[in-house]
């Protein structure tokens, strides 16, 4: 009798667990391409109970309540939990994981350059802060180029770099000095306040495009003359000889009936880069090419953490 009475108890247990039991049924896609993503792990959230989807994506679970929380992990994806609240049919789309490392903190360079048409000596530093936020951190830059007479060519920067990062975008922010002398007869001082907007996935047949937008002021010292426009730029990466892979730029000042040219061609190789760059403003005009390298930097703190 009590065999009996203990196995009635348990088939009843057993049948109202069964009966609390809710089937959840769905998909999972990915957001960017709707393609259906199989094999991810879908867990009912503080328990065991789990599940993975199926080759077209679609996936069927039992949960004790219609309001459990389901997470769901792939390889690749960004784990997302999902509130069920009720619903017994989902739609799930995930979203690709990124992690993205910039090598361009806590660097000093060192550039030699020479102005082929105006100003055939000079060379330019260039320092990289530890990361200050993020994947942020400031960046500096030094350029002189002088004919050691009459005349001179000034490039100066500051930058907040990677203060915006996603998988595939991010922005900088930089202020941007530049002066000129030139024969005494010429002479000019420009400074602007731009802003980088990199998209880092191909578009057509581009593996990335970078837009920069800005506004600046141009002081005509020779003529008194003083005018503020906007600054308009892009970059890319080109294929040269060799398949070797380039960088490619122009910024485009527009100051009233004044136009500020700027254009770099650049290729890095073996811890050096190598670089043509051209400048127009006015009669004055300048082609220079240089070859630098940059080397890393640790802080004391940094070195007794190894």
């Amino acid at each position: 009798m009590i065999k009996k009475f203990t196995f009635i108890s348990l088939l009843l247990l057993t049948t109202l667990e069964v009966w609390s039991q809710t089937t959840i049924t769905g998909q999972v896609i990915s957001r960017d391409d709707k393609s259906p993503i199989p094999g991810v792990s879908i867990v009912e959230k503080g328990t065991k109970n789990g599940t993975t989807s199926a080759l077209d994506g679609s996936f069927s679970i039992n949960v004790s309540d219609t309001h459990a929380t389901l997470i769901f992990g792939s390889i690749g994806f960004a784990w997302q939990e999902y509130h069920l609240k009720g619903a017994t049919q989902l739609l799930v789309k995930m979203k690709y994981d990124c992690t993205r490392d910039f090598f361009d903190e806590q660097r000093i360079g060192i550039y030699a350059n020479s102005g082929v048409l105006n100003n055939p000596v000079g060379g330019q530093l260039s320092f990289s802060f530890p990361l200050i936020y993020g994947a942020g951190t400031l960046t500096s830059s030094f350029g002189l180029q002088s004919d050691l007479r009459n005349n001179q060519f000034l490039n100066a920067q500051v930058g907040f770099i990677h203060f915006a990062v996603s998988c595939d975008f991010d922005m900088d922010a930089r202020w941007h000095y530049r002066e000129v002398s030139y024969n005494n007869t010429f002479g000019a001082k420009a400074y602007s306040f731009e802003t980088d907007l990199n998209i880092g996935k191909r578009i057509g047949f581009l593996p990335s495009l970078n837009f920069t937008v800005g506004y600046g002021n141009l002081n005509l010292k020779t003529e008194n003359q003083s005018a503020t426009g906007p600054i308009f730029g892009i970059e890319t990466y080109i294929k040269t000889w060799k398949s070797y892979v380039c960088s490619i730029s122009g910024k485009v000042g527009i100051f009233k009936n004044n136009i500020e040219l700027q254009g770099q061609l650049a290729r890095r190789f073996k811890g050096f880069e190598a670089f043509i760059r051209y400048y127009r403003l006015k009669s004055f005009s300048e082609l220079s090419l240089g070859i630098g390298k940059d080397f890393g930097y640790r802080l004391k703190r940094q070195r007794m953490k190894q």
